[in-house]
């Protein structure tokens, strides 16, 4: 009789009847899904970082003042079940106070700070200085990330990656301005939000944070585009899917010893 039973369980465990599926031995347990935020996510670099992300199977959280005037967005979220869209006017504290109960106690494991402007570069200049213009230049770019970063800390916390990365500018770099003397606003901008960003990164440090300030590159976007009186693109223009790729490569890559540092997209360091 016992060797019947014997027989018996030879011959399931041949066929495989009633047991488990097997798991290759080097197949890693699936984990939850990544999440990442993007702020400013209906044009330009933010909507490819959002493509990039979507494409890559991550959960994706869209923001953008206008959601219903995001038309690219709104395709992408079609196409792609994982890209939710949120409205966040980075410079709003009641829009941003509604996000972030709409986010109670969800991870971010990418927070990206890409929401920006250029201003405009006629009041920008020795012979034609604006304050309105200065004041919404320095919000959206320097105060912007830091209050998102602060307002999102705890879901950035919960999560598994806990980055914070801010999409700067070597045009905020001091050490490389050389002769240039054109947007005032929108370098002093730059400079500042990298201050901003080590000052956070000492600040986080202590729970895990790990604070990416990275510069996108030369993109041939909207804001490039008016920088340039809508020249032709030369060489070294990237697209914004080039850069976005880049930038979630090395977004990848960042570990605590990159914290708080100035990278260009493809991994050296600017000068401060």
């Amino acid at each position: 009789m016992r060797s019947l039973s014997c027989l018996a369980l030879s011959v399931l465990l041949a066929i495989g009847v009633g047991l488990p599926p097997a798991r290759a031995a080097n197949a890693p347990a699936k984990g939850p899904v990544p999440v990442v935020l993007i702020t400013g996510s209906n044009r330009g670099i933010g909507l490819a970082l959002a493509q990039v992300y979507a494409e890559r199977g991550w959960s994706v959280i869209a923001t953008c003042r206008d959601p219903a005037q995001a038309a690219e967005l709104r395709a992408l979220a079609a196409a792609h079940t994982q890209v939710r869209i949120e409205s966040l006017d980075v410079v709003s504290g009641a829009s941003l106070e509604a996000l972030v109960a709409r986010l109670h106690g969800e991870p971010i494991d990418v927070l990206i700070n890409n929401a920006g402007v250029l201003g405009d570069p006629a009041t920008e200049n020795l012979s034609h200085f604006d304050e309105t213009n200065f004041s919404d230049v320095m919000n959206v770019n320097s105060f912007g990330p830091l209050s998102v970063s602060a307002a999102l800390l705890e879901n950035v916390v919960a999560s598994q990656q806990k980055k914070i990365v801010t999409l700067t500018s070597r045009s905020g770099s001091i050490g490389s301005l050389g002769t240039a003397h054109d947007n005032y606003y929108y370098r002093m901008s730059k400079a500042a939000v990298n201050m901003g960003m080590r000052l956070l990164q000492n600040d986080v440090r202590d729970r895990g944070v790990i604070v990416g300030l990275i510069s996108p590159g030369p993109v041939d976007t909207d804001m490039n585009r008016t920088y340039r009186h809508n020249a032709p693109a030369g060489p070294g223009i990237l697209s914004p899917r080039q850069s976005a790729t880049a930038v979630q490569a090395l977004i990848d890559k960042l570990d605590p010893a990159m914290g708080g540092r100035y990278l260009e997209y493809d991994g050296t360091e600017n000068s401060w």
